[in-house]
């Protein structure tokens, strides 16, 4: 939640709010992330902010938790029309049977895709998309959200 703060003030972007949680989940689990981000989070509704940040930690969470991963990929992509949020491990746990339940319903109530690639044994690869559009130099979320 401390992430968030920034952001809640206008102080920082989506950017630094995914920067922030991966910095925590690695001090805390030990496991490395490699993080890439790309594009512009400067003007990312709070709202979406606060989605992602949910989704993301809860993934990393469940990541901690349940999975056997010794290394972490964290991509952030922001461009004109779409922002993606990919979180890819490399441990043992089946994303199928009840894993993710939450990000799934996280993802829905932002108007958000999400898609999840794995099988148990082989890594996971959790993949979000929300629609924006640009309007006046800024993002808006599109959809009915």
């Amino acid at each position: 939640m401390y992430q968030l703060l920034p952001a809640l003030r206008g102080e920082s972007g989506l950017d630094r709010v995914v920067e922030s949680t991966v910095a925590e989940f690695q001090r805390t689990s030990e496991i490395p992330v490699r993080l890439t981000i790309g594009g512009s989070a400067a003007s990312v509704p709070i709202t979406v902010t606060i989605g992602l940040h949910n989704i993301l930690q809860r993934r990393l969470s469940d990541i901690l938790n349940s999975s056997t991963a010794t290394e972490v990929e964290v991509d952030l992509t922001i461009e004109a029309g779409n922002i993606s949020l990919s979180v890819s491990d490399d441990g043992v746990e089946d994303p199928v049977n009840g894993q993710m339940d939450t990000e799934r319903q996280l993802a829905g109530e932002l108007g958000a895709h999400i898609e999840i690639v794995g099988s148990h044994g082989s890594g996971t690869r959790m993949v979000v998309g929300l629609p924006i559009e640009t309007n006046g130099g800024n993002l808006d979320q599109t959809g009915d959200n």
